[in-house]
């Protein structure tokens, strides 16, 4: 009787093992797609870009413009057409600069403005920088 017991508790324990070794796997595989640049939370991030791009697209912009859409902190930034550069601040997956729009530059000022939000992530800090026109 006791061995009867004790091989029942042994298979229903591996069979426990099993099943929650598959869920992992399942879980690792799910976590792992794509090149590692990019993440479920990624193409959310994008499509709040592609929102802000699509309800501006054919508006000037002479300053600086501060959004805040579903959590996510972007600004538009004058571009040399006169048009808005959107950069989302505080991305949260790779990459972690998403721009949508033409090139920019900053001002020093115009960068200051951005940082004191407080808003940028280290990246996009860096990011910005190299658009800034340094005085003379």
């Amino acid at each position: 009787m006791k061995a009867a017991t004790t091989a029942t508790v042994t298979s229903t324990l591996l069979a426990v093992a099993i099943f929650a070794i598959a869920i992992m796997a399942f879980y690792i595989h799910v976590g792992c797609s794509g090149d590692g640049r990019e993440g479920g939370s990624d193409k959310h991030e994008w499509s709040i870009m592609q929102v802000i791009e699509a309800r501006n697209e054919n508006r000037s912009l002479a300053d600086l413009e501060f959004i805040d859409h579903e959590g996510y902190h972007i600004v538009g930034i004058p571009n040399a057409k006169g048009k808005a550069t959107w950069v989302m601040l505080d991305p949260q997956s790779p990459p972690y600069y998403k721009q949508f729009g033409s090139d920019y530059s900053l001002s020093e000022e115009r960068l200051q403005r951005i940082l004191h939000s407080r808003h940028a992530i280290s990246t996009v800090e860096e990011c910005l920088r190299s658009h800034a026109q340094r005085e003379r």
